[in-house]
């Protein structure tokens, strides 16, 4: 299927989009995690002024590592959990 675009109208491929491949959150503690347990980030997004968006690959098991997350049940290693903190804390409050 091919999308007619009218003038002035830019489509642009965004890959956050593609469902099952990404994860995204606002929970610095989660995002946390998820650095520790060796998922990627893939973006930092600051559009909302209020609040910051963690975009992260999705992979394997991204999805039991979030429910283990809320579930309280997922173990970290305490340094490394705290290092990530700073980390994401940093790149939100950098440029």
């Amino acid at each position: 299927m091919t999308k007619t675009l009218r003038k002035n109208e830019q489509e642009e491929f965004n890959p956050f989009e593609e469902a099952g491949k990404y994860f995204s959150t606002h929970d610095l503690a989660c995002a946390a995690a998820l650095l520790v347990r060796g998922f990627e980030m893939s973006k930092l997004d600051k559009g909302d002024p209020r609040k910051v968006k963690f975009v992260f690959k999705g992979g394997k098991d991204i999805a039991d590592t979030i429910k283990d997350f809320w579930d309280g049940r997922l173990p970290v290693d305490a340094q490394g959990y705290f290092n990530a903190i700073k980390r994401l804390k940093n790149q939100i409050y950098s440029e």
